[in-house]
């Protein structure tokens, strides 16, 4: 049996980890590569578990914000986009842009449904709680619906005088 069982064994770790950290005691005795990466961490900073979640929730509520901000942008661009985009620049993709565009919108579907389906079931109460999933849930988003838009509508298409490539 390792040494180190009874220094790491549950009791030690729950005894260490109710301890009061203000008082100078921290878990710096328990400080090992097989203990959590939290638990490590708070022993080298000698932190509480509420300054821990004060800036977790600190940085959950600044990705909330900068997803909505980042959403509002996306919005203002298209609808400048459609606006300001001269009329003979509409068009449509052509086959192999179609195909490929298409591709893209199946895949982000297809990774991000297999990825967010199970986790709304399993979580659904807390599914969209975190800055952090909303974060994840704008950005592919985004992609989704820059895709479908490519895919079901005309968009803008201008022609690269160097190149002579649409852009």
């Amino acid at each position: 049996m390792d040494s180190n069982y009874d220094k790491y064994s549950r009791a030690n770790v729950t005894r260490a980890l109710s301890k009061n950290y203000n008082d100078g005691d921290d878990l710096g005795d328990l400080d090992s590569p097989i203990l959590p990466a939290r638990l490590s961490r708070l022993s080298a900073l000698g932190s509480s578990f509420s300054t821990v979640d004060k800036e977790v929730k600190r940085l959950g509520d600044f990705l909330m914000k900068g997803s909505q901000a980042g959403f509002a942008c996306y919005i203002v661009l298209m609808l400048l986009l459609y606006l300001v985009a001269p009329e003979d620049s509409y068009g449509t993709l052509e086959e192999p842009e179609y195909s490929a565009t298409g591709l893209v919108f199946v895949l982000l579907f297809v990774t991000n449904g297999s990825r967010l389906i199970p986790l709304f079931f399993r979580e659904s109460s807390k599914f969209l709680k975190t800055g952090a999933m909303i974060g994840s849930l704008t950005v592919q988003g985004i992609a989704l619906s820059g895709s479908a838009i490519m895919l079901l509508l005309p968009t803008p298409i201008m022609m690269d005088n160097v190149t002579g490539r649409k852009v």
